[in-house]
């Protein structure tokens, strides 16, 4: 269960965006040709045209720029945070971050000073607690202020409880204090992380139970897999049929679905046969199961799709509200009042009634590609390219919007 490390640092981020950054956006990322500076919202030059490369100010207003394949940080004014010396893009979303050269890591704070020198071979850290470094095959724990926790190295750790740090010894998962003091020793084939309840999913014998931050079971290793636990409860997989439990054990929901998905704004997608409907926390079908494909709410409103090529948006009626009339777009969610919508393999951005903000006549960015930080983003699509063109030259071809739908590129429509 313990996920990539470069999935477990975009989680981590995910996270820190969405509880911390605002619609506070007043600097856009300006694309003038293949160079990049930055620019108000009326399109007026704020900061050169200069780079090769530019994302969006973070909320403490630090941005990561390139030129000629290197990479360094900026503040608001355009002034250097660092020289452009580094050889891997990352983000100054908080007070520190990673940074690489020669294939080794090291970490800078938002003033420029290194906290660790770039001697490393890996990094693992979750906004604002410990983070771990990599000699070798071997990781060590450490403070934010740089001081190493841990007495001697382990195998691998799992940052992203808030509550306890799980580490792996002689191949076997065990937990420490995110002060490097082991509580629980390993024992366990595989962890998750801690959550809000006290509580972390672990397997032995290739089934999965829960225990308490003593390491106490507290369910016993009977399911075939779980998921975290949310205020609604956990679920839990026996056989091939998942159910709900609450935090004692209790069955909520006997398990009877073909899958499932967290809760969000009190009702969860999950799947009977081959069919996606929505639930309450108690199991009550509030929206029939009609869909090939349904995705979480998200202000109110669902992407459902009753086939490949027929996606739209239903409230919690399940009433449609924006027509069916769009491609399966995987993280279509609305954010800040706009979603990302496909159309014949391109894409756009809508608002909650429907109404296009951005031509549906773009490429996305990523899978996952939202509004949530107030600026979005997207790709020109190369004329009459197939699918290994679209992947070249993507920084000369990438733009920023705003919630008006300003696209922040020279000669932008």
């Amino acid at each position: 269960m313990a996920l990539p490390r470069t999935t477990v640092l975009a989680l981590a981020l995910f996270q820190f965006l969405a509880t911390e950054c605002c619609d506070a956006q007043t600097i856009f990322p300006y694309r003038e040709g293949t160079q990049w500076g930055y620019c108000d919202s009326l399109k007026r030059i704020v900061i050169p045209v200069q780079y090769s490369s530019a994302s969006i100010f973070s909320p403490i207003g630090i941005a990561t720029v390139g030129k000629d394949g290197k990479y360094g940080f900026i503040d608001t004014t355009g002034k250097a945070i660092t020289a452009i010396v580094f050889d891997r893009w990352s983000y100054l979303w908080a007070d520190m971050t990673d940074v690489w050269k020669d294939g080794k890591v090291g970490l800078v704070d938002r003033q420029g000073r290194m906290v660790q020198p770039i001697i490393f071979d890996g990094i693992d850290f979750v906004y604002p607690g410990p983070f771990a470094l990599e000699t070798g095959e071997l990781w060590d724990l450490y403070d934010r202020q740089g001081k190493k926790l841990t007495r001697k190295p382990v195998e691998d750790f799992i940052l992203r409880s808030d509550l306890l740090v799980g580490f792996k010894e002689r191949g076997l998962w065990g937990y420490m204090s995110r002060s490097g003091k082991v509580v629980i020793k390993p024992k366990f084939q595989d962890v998750a992380g801690f959550d809000e309840n006290g509580l972390s999913a672990v397997q032995l014998k290739d089934k999965w139970g829960f225990i308490d931050r003593k390491g106490k079971t507290v369910m016993p290793m009977q399911y075939d897999e779980t998921r975290h636990f949310q205020p609604e409860g956990a679920w839990v997989r026996v056989g091939t049929k998942w159910g709900l439990i609450d935090s004692s054990g209790s069955v909520i929901i006997g398990p009877r679905f073909d899958d499932v998905s967290y809760f969000k704004e009190e009702l969860a997608f999950v799947k009977l046969g081959d069919k996606w409907g929505y639930i309450d926390r108690k199991g009550a079908t509030i929206i029939p199961f009609l869909y090939d494909y349904a995705f979480d709410f998200s202000e109110g409103l669902a992407e459902v799709c009753s086939t490949d090529s027929s996606c739209g948006y239903i409230d919690k009626r399940g009433m449609v509200v924006i027509p069916l009339q769009y491609q399966v777009n995987f993280g279509g969610e609305f954010y800040k009042g706009l979603a990302e919508v496909r159309a014949n393999d391109r894409y756009g951005f809508i608002g909650k009634r429907g109404e296009v903000v951005v031509p549906v006549r773009y490429n996305s960015v990523a899978d996952y590609n939202d509004f949530s930080d107030g600026i979005g983003e997207l790709v020109i699509p190369r004329d009459g390219g197939d699918e290994e063109d679209e992947e070249k030259d993507v920084e000369a071809r990438r733009f920023y919007f705003n919630r008006s739908g300003t696209l922040f590129y020279k000669d932008a429509p």
